[in-house]
């Protein structure tokens, strides 16, 4: 799952449904399995500039690819409003660095 999201930049589930979407199998592609598995939910990690590849890779494997696609985005989303919370708080009481966390989670809410 992990070396599937390196590859394409993209979750694990995007490339199934996007690939079933288009007829297509995962070996047109160059994702040959055992190396590349599309199941499981496997989610990337982006830094804003950087370009090259996922900064970090989320994965979950337990029950359908939806579902666990669905629990690595709601763990990321509810941690990430977690960080917004805090530093909405600190900047109260004194303003600093956590305004730019979470100037980037804003469009969550």
């Amino acid at each position: 799952m992990i070396a599937t999201v390196i590859k394409t930049g993209h979750s694990t589930y995007y490339v199934e449904r996007n690939l079933t979407l288009h007829g297509k199998s995962p070996d047109q592609y160059g994702l040959v399995y055992p190396e590349y598995r599309l199941n499981g939910g496997a989610f990337p990690i982006w830094l804003t500039n950087s370009t090259v590849a996922p900064i970090a890779v989320v994965s979950a494997y337990a029950e359908s690819s939806q579902e666990d696609h669905q629990l690595v985005v709601k763990s990321i989303r509810d941690y990430l409003l977690k960080v917004h919370e805090e530093a909405m708080a600190d900047q109260v009481g004194s303003p600093g660095l956590s305004h730019r966390r979470a100037g980037s989670v804003a469009s969550l809410q």
